[in-house]
């Protein structure tokens, strides 16, 4: 039997972390959620997935540190190449297969209205190269050839 001391939320900043938190509490109260560091986790670890130039934008409206952004992305290509990362896209067509992918793994029926959790305002960031995030596996897998 699953148990939320099983359950890792695991994600780059502003991907969805919150949402797919609340999401998985529906089934098993409060699990861990953290971002993605050179810690590999053990157990089931769900990790949201969010346009890149989107999670930019988010981080330069927090003005966070844009190369721990870049750190983070490297991290959890690094566990989606090791198939750790149970994915969960929070903006893309099909993300409704994956949330029921996530509900046969957890073995409950996750249902959500796909609303943002704590979203705020957003600044117009300046250009940035974001193809080296756009060419990792773990983003092409969701997001094809797109380059922000």
């Amino acid at each position: 039997m699953i148990e939320a001391s099983d359950i890792r939320v695991f994600s780059v900043k502003h991907t969805g972390t919150n949402f797919i938190g609340q999401i998985v509490a529906q089934a098993y109260g409060p699990v861990v959620h953290t971002h993605w560091t050179g810690f590999l986790p053990e157990g089931i670890v769900v990790s949201p997935i969010r346009d890149p130039w989107d999670v930019y934008v988010t981080w330069y409206s927090r003005d966070r540190d844009i190369a721990e952004m870049f750190d983070e992305w490297y991290w959890f290509d690094d566990a989606y190449r090791r198939q750790i990362p149970l994915i969960v896209p929070v903006d893309t067509a099909d993300r409704e297969t994956h949330l029921d992918t996530l509900s046969k793994r957890l073995k409950y029926s996750f249902t959500t209205d796909w609303s943002p959790v704590e979203s705020m305002a957003r600044k117009i960031p300046p250009k940035i190269d974001l193809s080296g995030i756009y060419e990792l596996p773990v983003v092409k897998r969701f997001y094809g050839d797109r380059h922000g």
